[in-house]
């Protein structure tokens, strides 16, 4: 083979890796536009993070403490294994932010459900807990349970800003924490009225309606949007 012969073969070699690279990483860069991915972060980073504590804020230290004294090493660890399979399912999804959304949506919605039925009569948190065999069957159990969804909602919460860039102050999670306090009223209520065996509440479709399109627009939010409403209604809560 001559020189010139050798060093086109080579040359068109280099060239063919070099393009294939380039729709790789081209490839890789469009799904990350689509996907939001800012990193390759996983679960396991940030639960680190919330383990060691050291690059918390001080309000997310302070919590994590309070967390800890409730969580015991076998809580935690079945924590994590919960997280670890969201993680997998998330991945898979077309739209895996909008997931992660949904399921810390999901987590606060548990939080408002069960500080709601702490919050009943003796005589109230008894009936319900009779009636249903999913209900968490005592006080401490319940607290426990509160305390595993919180110390869960937050390692969740800071996966999605190491991978997505999806915190910040005053953002979509603060609009709707807020909404959920606002909401409150209604969930006691029905807590109630499901005791009292009344379901009916002409209000209840309305109120399920602006619900269900105030989740639809956040889940529309781009990741890192901060709301100036969200901040005046949240300090004044």
């Amino acid at each position: 083979m001559s020189l010139v012969l050798f060093a086109t073969v080579v040359l068109t070699a280099f060239a063919t890796v070099a393009v294939g690279i380039a729709l790789t990483v081209a490839l890789a860069l469009r799904r990350r536009r689509r996907t939001h991915t800012i990193s390759d972060a996983t679960i396991d980073d940030a639960w680190a993070r919330w383990i060691d504590g050291r690059r918390l804020s001080d309000g997310e230290r302070v919590l994590r403490a309070a967390l800890l004294e409730l969580l015991d090493a076998a809580t935690l660890a079945a924590v994590l294994t919960d997280l670890r399979r969201l993680e997998a399912a998330t991945l898979g999804e077309r739209a895996p932010l909008v997931a992660v959304r949904e399921e810390l949506m999901a987590s606060v919605d548990r939080r408002m459900l069960n500080a709601e039925i702490l919050r009943l009569s003796d005589v109230q948190r008894a009936a319900i807990r009779a009636r249903s065999s999913d209900a968490i069957q005592s006080d401490d159990e319940t607290r426990r349970y509160i305390a595993a969804n919180e110390w869960r909602l937050h390692v969740l919460r800071e996966y999605s800003a190491l991978r997505y860039g999806d915190k910040a102050a005053s953002d979509w999670f603060t609009v709707y924490e807020r909404a959920a306090q606002l909401k409150q009223p209604s969930v006691r209520a029905f807590l109630e009225r499901s005791l009292a065996g009344d379901l009916a509440d002409p209000r209840e479709t309305a109120i399920r309606s602006v619900d269900l399109e105030l989740r639809r627009r956040l889940l529309q939010v781009a990741p890192g949007m901060r709301f100036r409403a969200a901040a005046s209604n949240a300090s004044g809560a």
